[in-house]
C-alpha cells in the first residue's frame, strides 16, 4: 500500500516544487504556516489556548488567560525558534548539538529555572522517564545511562539514511527515514526531561523544509498518539510513515489547488 502511495506522493511533490518553491513563499504565507505549526504542536502538549488567542499572544504578547506563564513562555520560545528555522534551515546540519540547541531554546527562561531546577534544557535527562498509555499502562523510555550512546547511534543511522536517500524506494525514502528518527527519538530514547515532542517536531521540519515539502503540521492529537502506539504494537515505523505522507499530501494538494 505504501509503495503505491509513494508514487503519487512523489508526483505531487514534483508539482509542488515547481509551483511553490520556498523562495516564493512570501512573509504572509510563512507567518500563517508558523502560527499554525506553533499552535498545533503546543496544543498536542496540553496548551489550552484557542487559535485566535494564540495568534493574539504571539503577535502582541498580551492575553487574558488562566494558562500558566511557563507554557506561554514556551509557546513564545517555540515560535521564535521556528522563525529562526525559516531563516537558517538551508545551512542546518543534523547533529546531537542541533537538537540539544532546539530543546534549550524551547525551555530556557528564568521562570522555568525557578519552577524546576532539576530540568536542564538542552541536556540529556539523568532520571528515569515514563509515558502513560491507554488502560493506565506505563511506557518506560531509555534508561538515562544509555541515552548518550543511543543518541549517537540514532544520528549515525539517520545521517546514513540521508546519504542513501532514494525517492523511488519506500525503504530509503526521506519520509521513511524521518519516521524512523521520530519513533526512535520520541518513543524509545525520549532524551530530555521535558519538551521532547515539540523539540522532535521542530527538528523534523528542518529536514522537511530542506526537501521543499510544506511544513509537517499534526493537528489531530488522538490520531497521532494512536499511530505512535500502533508503531509500538507492530514494531514498525510504517504507520507513522503513512501518517506523515498523508498529512504532507493533503497540504500539497491544498496549496496546488488554490
Amino acid at each position: 500500500m505504501l509503495n503505491n502511495k509513494i508514487k503519487y506522493f512523489n508526483k505531487l511533490h514534483s508539482q509542488f516544487r515547481v509551483k511553490a518553491p520556498k523562495h516564493k513563499w512570501n512573509k504572509d504565507i510563512q507567518q500563517k504556516l508558523m502560527l499554525d505549526f506553533s499552535f498545533y504542536s503546543n496544543k498536542i502538549e496540553g496548551l489550552q489556548l484557542n487559535y485566535g488567542d494564540t495568534v493574539k499572544y504571539l503577535n502582541t504578547g498580551l492575553i487574558h488567560t488562566t494558562e500558566s506563564l511557563q507554557k506561554l513562555e514556551e509557546l513564545k520560545n517555540h515560535h521564535h525558534l521556528l522563525e529562526t528555522i525559516f531563516q537558517t534551515f538551508e545551512q542546518s546540519n543534523f547533529t546531537e548539538e542541533s537538537v540539544k540547541s532546539l530543546n534549550k531554546g524551547l525551555l530556557s527562561s528564568e521562570l522555568a529555572k525557578e519552577i524546576d531546577v532539576l530540568k536542564m534544557p538542552g541536556e540529556y535527562r539523568d532520571e528515569e522517564a515514563f509515558g502513560l498509555r491507554k488502560n493506565a499502562e506505563m511506557k518506560t523510555y531509555c534508561n538515562p545511562i544509555h541515552i548518550a550512546k543511543e543518541m549517537k547511534l540514532l544520528f549515525q543511522i539517520f545521517n546514513e539514511g540521508i546519504k542513501n536517500e532514494n525517492y523511488d524506494n519506500i525503504e530509503n525514502h526521506p519520509i521513511s527515514n524521518l519516521a524512523f528518527f521520530h519513533n526512535q527519538f520520541l518513543n524509545k530514547v525520549h532524551p530530555f526531561a521535558d519538551g521532547n515532542g515539540r523539540t522532535c517536531r521542530l527538528f523534523m521540519n528542518i529536514f522537511i523544509l530542506q526537501r521543499n515539502y510544506p511544513l509537517l503540521i499534526i493537528k489531530e492529537k488522538e490520531d497521532y498518539i494512536e499511530t505512535i502506539i500502533k508503531c509500538e504494537q507492530e514494531n514498525s515505523d510504517k504507520p507513522i510513515t503513512e501518517l506523515f505522507i498523508d498529512l504532507l499530501k493533503e497540504r500539497m494538494e491544498e496549496i496546488l489547488t488554490n
